[in-house]
């Protein structure tokens, strides 16, 4: 039978299993907190072999995030001027991959408005994180994993690559694939 975790890693992290995302994020209702966080320790362990980091966000409140990441895309991204020149815009002032995280954890414990800067370490593109942050998540030009502000036929690209894999990850794990088998090394 699927554990809770594997279901949400199947569901909601695909892309980020098969390489193809940097990260993808999920959320836990503080109901399932024990199971999830037994399990999650489960499948850090599994996963860290291949480049996969799992890292639990906003554990303060009714749900918590729980962050699904491939380590060596996330430091390759933070270290793009264009993305650190955001960060800092942001508030930002540290750019390693746990500082940054440090701060995203900090926001949405205690700040009223969610961090969503946090876009960016999802791989969605600056200008798309941009224009949902000045225009409030209106206006978008198109949705699919994300609002999209800037190239439509670029995002529907992706929406659609990523639509594919978690449909195809669903099924070769319904067809008996575990989640370590499904999972791409690092490259």
């Amino acid at each position: 039978m699927a554990s809770f975790i594997e279901n949400m890693l199947i569901e909601h992290c695909s892309p980020t299993l098969a390489g193809i995302k940097i990260a993808n994020l999920f959320s836990v209702s503080k109901e399932d907190r024990s199971i999830a966080l037994e399990e999650l320790e489960y499948y850090r362990a599994l996963l860290f072999e291949k480049g996969i980091e799992i890292s639990v966000l906003g554990n303060c409140g009714l749900r918590f995030l729980v962050y699904v990441y491939r380590k060596n895309m996330v430091q390759k991204l933070l270290k793009r001027d264009d993305i650190r020149l955001f960060l800092k815009n942001c508030g930002y002032n540290l750019f390693d991959i746990k500082d940054v995280l440090s701060v995203i954890d900090h926001r949405i414990c205690n700040d009223k408005c969610f961090p969503h800067e946090i876009g960016v370490l999802l791989g969605y593109p600056l200008k798309d994180v941009e224009g949902f942050i000045r225009q409030k998540g209106q206006g978008c030009i198109c949705s699919g994993c994300w609002k999209a502000y800037g190239d439509k036929c670029e995002a529907e690209k992706c929406f659609l690559s990523i639509d594919k894999c978690r449909c195809e990850y669903k099924r070769l794990y319904r067809e008996g694939a575990s989640i370590y088998d499904l999972t791409a090394y690092a490259v």
